[in-house]
């Protein structure tokens, strides 16, 4: 019996940027398959030279799941953000999991849950006192597994075609 292929997790390099695009792809497709009227119609996929500018920039923390054996099988892009002082909202600070794919061939695993972890490190280690996503409403997947890692819903956004 083999070994299990087992991921680890490290910041994402200049090197990965070609598999990051394949990632991103299929992150993008599964989105506008759900929702193809909330996506270009000229659809041009992420090229590395964005993928590259974004591993440069300090607010970002980029991690790649990168198993024993093979190719980069996921990432997640975390956001360190400020919201302005407004009349009535309060300014925050916080973690935005921007965007998490793992790879079908790599998913029920813990990879996920790995890249999530790393967010958070990340996170907490910028003093930012909490994490939060946003997930489409058609992913039930998804939404189930962040609920399952204690992440909860702050808010609903609704929509309705006219004509």
């Amino acid at each position: 019996m083999s070994a299990p292929d087992v991921s680890r997790i490290r910041r994402a390099r200049g090197p990965d940027a070609p598999r990051l695009v394949e990632l991103y792809t299929e992150l993008d497709l599964h989105h506008r398959e759900a929702h193809p009227e909330m996506y270009s119609a000229t659809y041009a996929p992420r090229d590395e030279a964005w993928v590259r500018e974004t591993l440069s920039d300090p607010n970002v923390g980029f991690f790649v799941s990168e198993p024993a054996r093979g190719e980069v099988s996921g990432f997640a892009r975390v956001l360190e953000v400020q919201t302005p002082a407004g009349l009535v909202l309060a300014p925050r600070r916080f973690g935005l999991l921007d965007e998490l794919v793992v790879a079908r061939a790599a998913r029920r695993a813990g990879t996920a849950t790995a890249l999530i972890n790393a967010c958070e490190d990340w996170s907490r280690q910028r003093g930012l006192p909490a994490i939060e996503v946003t997930v489409w409403a058609f992913n039930h997947e998804a939404r189930q597994f962040y609920e399952n890692r204690e992440f909860h819903p702050m808010r609903h956004y609704y929509r309705k075609q006219l004509g």
